[in-house]
């Protein structure tokens, strides 16, 4: 348990992995358009690949 924020969290985890992966809610169409802030912080910070998960259009 760690009291981090979630993306200090996975990107301290990034370290050890091959791979990170996120979601990406995007509730709408446009709000889909746009990344978390987690999501950009591991984007810009981790030491491996990330994969960003979206759901699919409906």
């Amino acid at each position: 348990m760690t009291h981090e924020s979630a993306a200090f969290a996975l990107e301290q985890e990034s370290r050890r992995a091959r791979l990170v992966v996120v979601g990406n809610r995007g509730h709408s169409l446009l709000a889909g358009a746009f990344l978390g802030s987690t999501t950009v912080q591991l984007l810009h910070h981790a030491t491996c690949p990330v994969f960003v998960a979206r759901p699919r259009p409906a």
